[in-house]
Order: C-alpha cells, then structure tokens, then sequence
C-alpha cells in the first residue's frame, strides 16, 4: 500500500484527475455507481476510491475500471 503523504503532490494530482476522468465517463455512458461496480467486480467503495483517485487503489483496479468504459 502506498501512503498518501509519501505522493509528490503532481502524482497525487495525476491520480485525482485520472479518477475525474474516469467518473466522467462512466457518467457519460449512463452507468449508476451499483452498474458499474457490478461490471468490474468491485465494490461500490472500491469504484469511489477509484474515481477519488486514491493511491491505496491496485492499478489492476484502475486497469478494469479503464477496460470496461473502453478506455
């Protein structure tokens, strides 16, 4: 796991806006926070932290999230 406070501050702001990112297009193709989740094989939570860019998150996380918006 990967401590908050041990980001340099322009990591911290790539993953928030990739996590931006990804919320807006989930948004954008109709898909609610269960949907979504359900797709991935995620929890709810788990979708959250991803679109808050959280740095705990496991890339391969990030990675399904991405596969299944078709990114």
């Amino acid at each position: 796991m990967i401590n908050a406070e041990v980001l340099r501050p322009l990591d911290r702001q790539l993953l928030l806006q990739l996590g931006d990112r990804l919320k807006h297009l989930r948004k954008a193709q109709g898909l609610g926070t269960v949907e979504m989740a359900a797709r991935v094989g995620i929890t709810r939570n788990t979708l959250r932290a991803v679109e808050t860019g959280d740095p705990a998150t496991a890339i391969g996380t990030y990675l399904r999230v991405m596969s299944v918006l078709g990114v």
